[in-house]
């Protein structure tokens, strides 16, 4: 036994001094499932995709990309207070400046609702909230303070926070139009989920150029045959 240790410790001596077998052995282990089911568990990536999108120890090492992207489908997106959102408002929205300018007075009423998105460690990675108000003289929703964590960006959580949102008000009943004042660089995420600017162009205090957008639902009766389109 201690003959073979004495083996197994030169070859692997021999193994560290060349960078090009070292390079191989890597290649050949990441692609043995028990390996890579041991390596899912230490960094905390349980969906590792490897069969259908390969990629080796150096990619993985690099591009924490790559560990994002797995962890996207263990996203969880739910309703909950504005404490936990709170953070992540102030870091996107208003970084540099006082909390306090990300804390509205409407943000504990009963009628406001803040929905959140957490990864697996618990941490907000966006955030959005509504306040009661009108719109066209009709009950409506306005959209507040969404913010998206800077390393989530660009991978479809804005959208399906917002798909979240709007499933838990048809769930609840209080699906209605939903208006914003959207800052002006960021009016085609909303214009590609069916909003459409609503005003001309203005200065929006610390927030800058903006416009307002809108997304309008209606819900259709029947009535004499006839199809009547009524605002939610």
């Amino acid at each position: 036994m201690q003959a073979l240790s004495i083996l197994i410790r030169d070859a692997w001596l021999s193994i560290l001094e060349n960078p090009t077998i070292l390079r191989c052995v890597i290649h050949q282990l990441i692609r043995q499932e028990d390996y890579i089911e041991t390596l899912s568990r230490i960094t905390g990536i349980s969906r590792l995709t490897y069969k259908k999108e390969p990629f080796t120890f150096e990619q993985l090492v690099k591009d924490d990309r790559l560990i994002i992207k797995h962890q996207a489908n263990e996203i969880d997106f739910k309703k909950t207070d504005v404490g936990s959102i709170l953070k992540l408002r102030h870091q996107v929205l208003r970084n540099g400046y006082p909390i306090t300018e990300v804390m509205f007075n409407e943000d504990h009423d009963y009628q406001s609702r803040h929905y959140g998105a957490f990864d697996r460690q618990e941490n907000n990675i966006c955030c959005v909230s509504l306040i009661q108000s009108y719109w066209n003289g009709f009950l409506a929703w306005q959209l507040r303070a969404m913010a998206t964590a800077p390393e989530w960006r660009s991978k479809g959580i804005g959208r399906k926070i917002i798909d979240f949102m709007i499933s838990d008000l048809e769930k609840d009943e209080q699906l209605r139009h939903i208006w914003c004042n959207c800052r002006v660089q960021s009016s085609g995420f909303y214009k590609k989920m069916g909003w459409r600017e609503a005003s001309n162009q203005f200065i929006n205090g610390n927030a800058g150029l903006s416009v307002k957008m809108v997304r309008e639902f209606f819900k259709t009766s029947h009535s004499n045959n006839e199809n009547l389109h009524t605002i939610i």
